[in-house]
């Protein structure tokens, strides 16, 4: 087990950005150095028995198995004092402070009174769960807001929770529906720390056709995945705050994904991982290489056509290869240039400023073209409405025109067939009249 690494701590009232800010820039070296070995544990908190520990004879010699993290120092943190969470350019947590607050965020996850693993979209979740556990986040962390501003920081800590608890509920089904057993023997082998009634609800979406069909296709796709990250309980975004800390440059994902695919002796996990690096290093050396804020800045460079992208492929819709969990493709990109190694360390933090307002001027010509688009849209719509108005006066008048003649021809009609029947009625009374007379001579 690792030795116990102390996290800063600050009381309630210096809990500023400014505040936390200077702290930082004081620690962080120190915290960086005293970061988790690679293949470490990274748990040195008290652990509660596990799920499955069952009795042994005495002469039947077994490895124990370490139970759930607990936490309990977190948890009892005396009232008025915080501990600082270090963070990135990207707002991804660093350091032992981001290794320990991960781990204590997923001791929430296992509270069913205050992270129910059911319904399974996080965004249906009750607000007063996500409010209790933001209460307690904000109670025990201080979190910096030149990384991640006041108004969002409660989004923030609920998109990694609602992660955290995406990942609890792939273990619980690890753990707890094997394929061997049937819908009601999971049921019944409810873990500790779950409800029964939100674990039968669980139980009810795994035994769904089509989630059962969804899980058997993605276990085929699984099955294909032969390159996986060596960084042991290490994020990525941890791994590169060392990687800063050891160069003093930022560094791009081409870097990280040949630091983060190789195993403990330095041999790549796999030929294809191999062949990968060497041609992500053979574009690093013979083109162009990626900018940006210098150490504990930004975060892992990246842009769309960096080493990495050319050799892995374009990014899909909505999230961002070999960068971690946060940022996204709207997020912040790096920009590309001539490799220079002698380019002195306080130049990056000038380069990132010009690709901040390259972005900007970016964002400001899309956002002139959004509005011209709408603009050009509106006026289409008036001009389509306009049409479709003229077109239905037409028709109402031509509809009128035709009722207006239909009319005159009824009433024509009606006219002739009035005189007609005077015509007649005339004749009719001469007639009668001569009978008349006829019949008095007689």
């Amino acid at each position: 087990m690792g030795r116990k690494r102390r996290l800063e701590l600050v009381e309630s009232g210096q809990c500023s950005s400014h505040a936390i800010g200077s702290q930082q820039e004081e620690t962080r070296n120190a915290a960086l150095e005293e970061d988790i070995p690679h293949g470490a544990t990274q748990d040195d908190d008290a652990t509660e028995p596990p799920d499955d520990m069952v009795a042994t004879p005495a002469n039947v010699i077994s490895r124990p198995k370490r139970g759930s993290t607990l936490m309990r120092d977190i948890w009892n943190l005396p009232p008025g004092t915080k501990h600082v969470l270090h963070l990135n350019g990207e707002g991804q947590p660093i350091g032992p402070s981001g290794a320990t607050f991960k781990r204590w965020m997923g001791t929430i996850t296992r509270k069913y009174y205050m992270c129910p693993v059911v319904p399974i979209d996080w965004r249906e979740v009750p607000i007063q769960y996500k409010r209790e556990c933001w209460g307690e986040i904000e109670r025990r962390w201080a979190i910096p807001a030149d990384k991640v501003p006041l108004v969002e920081q409660e989004d923030w800590a609920m998109q990694l929770l609602g992660h955290l608890r995406r990942a609890r509920r792939t273990l619980l089904k690890k753990e707890h529906c094997l394929e061997s057993m049937s819908k009601q023997e999971v049921m019944d082998n409810i873990p500790n720390n779950c409800d029964e009634e939100q674990w039968k609800k669980l139980v009810e979406y795994w035994f769904t056709e089509g989630v059962q069909t969804k899980a058997l296709q993605n276990k085929a796709s699984r099955g294909f995945q032969k390159e996986i990250p060596r960084t042991g309980p290490r994020s990525l975004a941890q791994l590169v705050a060392i990687l800063e800390n050891e160069t003093g440059r930022p560094v791009e994902r081409a870097v990280v994904y040949d630091k983060a695919y190789r195993h403990k002796d330095g041999t790549p996990v796999t030929d294809k991982a191999a062949e990968n690096m060497r041609r992500m290093q053979e574009l690093l050396n013979a083109g162009t290489q990626l900018i940006g804020e210098s150490s504990h800045g930004g975060g892992i460079l990246w842009a769309p056509d960096d080493a990495y992208a050319q050799v892995m492929g374009k990014e899909r819709h909505g999230r961002v290869r070999g960068v971690g969990f946060g940022p996204t493709p709207s997020g912040r990109k790096a920009k590309d240039v001539l490799p220079d190694s002698t380019t002195p360390r306080q130049s990056y933090a000038s380069d990132q400023r010009v690709v901040e307002l390259e972005d900007q001027i970016a964002t400001l010509t899309r956002a002139r073209a959004e509005d011209a688009n709408k603009i050009e849209a509106l006026v289409q719509l008036v001009t389509l409405e306009r049409t479709q108005r003229i077109e239905r006066d037409a028709q109402f008048k031509k509809m009128m025109d035709s009722v207006s003649q239909h009319v005159r021809e009824l009433q024509t009609q009606s006219e002739e067939d009035a005189h007609a029947d005077v015509d007649d009625g005339d004749e009719l009374d001469d007639g009668d009249a001569l009978d008349d007379g006829d019949d008095r001579f007689f």
